[in-house]
């Protein structure tokens, strides 16, 4: 395949990066900027795969503690990390009790063993689905589990419920957390390495 530049080829990571920012939500949702920002600033993981560079997951969040409808707002792209008293839709109802749920894939760019866990406030879950080499799935929360992931992306969900209130007496947060391979201590998962499309 040429580019028409000297009779040059198109590299698979481009063609990838090229196919990621063609996706109509990514400009619907005004986050192709910092993605492409990340990008560049990437460098290739020594023993690591080309997957293309993501920008967090598809959230949405609810005015209830249940995760049901109507929903207060849906389709925020984001890395589901709030460390800080988080409250998106204080002040809209008088028990101040929301839900969110975060869904999209988790990019591994480099094979091993990871963990991964999430924390929060009221109560928080994740679950992963492996994709190879064989199909698995993990729950998780708080405690963590170790898994062995292969190059690629994998189906994540995080759930998260906040029902004590109101804003001026609790605080709410949630944080999706990991240690990749060669250990280290917990780090949030960086938006770069959660892609939203499934």
């Amino acid at each position: 395949m040429e580019d028409g530049h000297k009779g040059g080829k198109v590299s698979r990571r481009r063609l990838l990066k090229l196919a990621a920012y063609s996706v109509p939500a990514l400009s619907a949702l005004n986050v192709a900027g910092a993605a492409r920002a990340a990008a560049a600033s990437l460098p290739e993981p020594p023993g690591g795969c080309d997957l293309p560079v993501g920008a967090g997951l598809l959230g949405d969040l609810y005015d209830n503690p249940w995760w049901r409808n109507p929903y207060w707002q849906c389709c925020v792209v984001e890395a589901p990390c709030h460390p800080h008293p988080w409250y998106p839709i204080a002040g809209m109802y008088p028990d101040h009790t929301f839900s969110a749920r975060w869904a999209g894939n988790l990019i591994v760019r480099v094979p091993g063993t990871y963990q991964l866990r999430v924390r929060g406030k009221d109560f928080v879950a994740g679950s992963l689905g492996i994709v190879a080499p064989n199909p698995s799935y993990v729950t998780f929360g708080p405690d963590g589990v170790t898994v062995d992931l292969e190059c690629g992306e994998h189906l994540l969900d995080i759930v998260f419920s906040h029902w004590t209130g109101p804003a001026e007496t609790a605080q709410s947060w949630v944080c999706l957390e990991w240690i990749p391979p060669g250990g280290g201590d917990w780090q949030p998962v960086p938006a770069t390495e959660l892609y939203e499309m499934w």
